[in-house]
């Protein structure tokens, strides 16, 4: 079992299996992205616009998002980042001057982070290798625009309902 079939034709190819033989079963979605719910509750602190994106390794591109980000002609939107930023993040946010503008979310719950979903403008991914991509399917479900990369799991996980992007273009 192959969670996207972009993860059935690598694991096929690197150890020389039949694809014919893999099956791909996308995983699920927690219950709590799909509940309605009262969103006016504490937890995310609002002051401006807000893009989600989200940190972990470097095949999460974050470096180059916030060079995108410092170019782009919105000004009055910023950026969470939800997870600890690694040393390619800070030097990319501390070479844009975008300091003032970029938050991390280090420690979000299933509502918390459902919360910030939903007040945002909308999820920023533009990862540069994924199998799968949970946060498309919990941006979709909390009813947010997605923009994700062309690239691996990510564009099949969206599904034709999100902008793609190249991943190497700033």
């Amino acid at each position: 079992i192959a969670i996207s079939g972009s993860t059935k034709t690598d694991f096929a190819k690197l150890l020389d299996y039949p694809p014919e033989r893999i099956d791909v079963v996308h995983h699920g979605l927690s219950p709590a992205f799909l509940a309605p719910g009262a969103e006016a509750d504490g937890g995310v602190n609002i002051d401006r616009p807000y893009f989600v994106a989200f940190a972990g390794t470097p095949r999460k591109n974050l470096p180059r998002l916030v060079r995108a980000l410092a170019g782009s002609a919105r000004r009055d939107a910023d950026l969470r980042i939800v997870g600890p930023a690694d040393e390619g993040t800070r030097r990319a946010i501390a070479d844009t001057q975008l300091a003032a503008r970029v938050q991390f979310e280090l420690q979000l719950d299933e509502a918390a982070l459902r919360r910030l979903y939903r007040r945002s403008c909308g999820l920023l991914y533009p990862s540069l290798l994924e199998g799968f991509g949970f946060p498309i399917l919990e941006a979709m479900a909390s009813r947010v625009p997605v923009l994700t990369s062309l690239r691996s799991g990510t564009e099949e996980i969206a599904g034709g309902h999100a902008v793609l992007v190249e991943p190497l273009s700033v």
